[in-house]
């Protein structure tokens, strides 16, 4: 709730509510013993502080979220397996004690290392399960519907992912900014995918000024990737000089990314 608060204090630029609501969150979380949560509490707390002009305090609380999210296997830096584990026993302890909003985070964060490791059914029932859980308590929705989008496109499935993008997207707004970024650039890989260069291109700017904005480089990498992708016709060099941007940040991130930002720099796109 406190994060939740902390996003909305945040849209509506009250940075100091937004400071104490993400703190409170961050407090609740460690004592709860509930390392996903302390990561994302943290994370708030470093937006707000670099846009209160404190850069000093954002980073280390940007370099303890990290560390927290590599020490769970999290899905964003590639440890599949180690996540898919820590995930199930995320959610064996939050069934225990009934708190749901643990169980959409649990079923969410095992259904994209799923969907990563190539387990498309079992990551979609995981996010028919959240789905279930959120419409029931209208807990994290934009969340679900972020992964079900991700999951749809990946099947292939442009329309529906489109649909499930942009219904997240408008819930993301107003409960999750942090997720702006991503829901831009998942939209962007869309219309690329359909072969619609004109709004792919004003996605990716989109996802790249929200994710400036909020100083999340890896969406901003992504997005440039993809920019890079839609702009080919206006010559390769601008399409390399946005792969090497990409390619630089990935390298920084640790991101699984970089591979194919390497390969496409080299001339052999994969």
């Amino acid at each position: 709730m406190h994060h939740s608060l902390g996003l909305a204090q945040w849209r509506m630029a009250d940075l100091k509510n937004a400071m104490d609501h993400h703190e409170r969150a961050l407090a609740l979380s460690r004592r709860a013993g509930w390392p996903l949560g302390e990561a994302r509490a943290l994370q708030g707390c470093g937006v707000v502080l670099k846009q209160l002009g404190e850069p000093h305090k954002a980073f280390p609380r940007y370099r303890r979220s990290v560390e927290i999210h590599h020490s769970l296997g999290s899905v964003r830096v590639g440890h599949y397996e180690r996540a898919i584990d820590v995930f199930g026993r995320s959610l064996a302890i939050a069934m225990e004690v009934e708190n749901r909003r643990c169980q959409i985070a649990s079923l969410i964060g095992m259904a994209g290392a799923e969907l990563e490791l190539g387990s498309v059914n079992s990551a979609l029932a995981r996010l028919d399960a959240a789905l279930e859980l959120a419409e029931d308590t209208g807990i994290d929705l934009d969340e679900v519907l972020l992964g079900r989008a991700e999951l749809l496109y990946r099947q292939g499935r442009y329309a529906d992912a489109r649909d499930e993008a942009d219904r997240s997207l408008k819930l993301a707004f107003t409960s999750n900014l942090l997720n702006v970024p991503r829901l831009h650039g998942l939209l962007a890989a869309i219309h690329l995918a359909v072969g619609d260069g004109g709004q792919c291109v004003d996605a990716c700017e989109q996802a790249l000024e929200h994710a400036r904005r909020s100083g999340q480089r890896l969406d901003y990498a992504r997005a440039l990737m993809t920019l890079g992708h839609a702009v080919k016709g206006r010559g390769r060099e601008e399409s390399r000089r946005l792969w090497g941007q990409a390619h630089a940040l990935f390298m920084v991130i640790g991101a699984p990314e970089r591979s194919t930002s390497a390969a496409l720099l080299a001339g052999s796109p994969r």
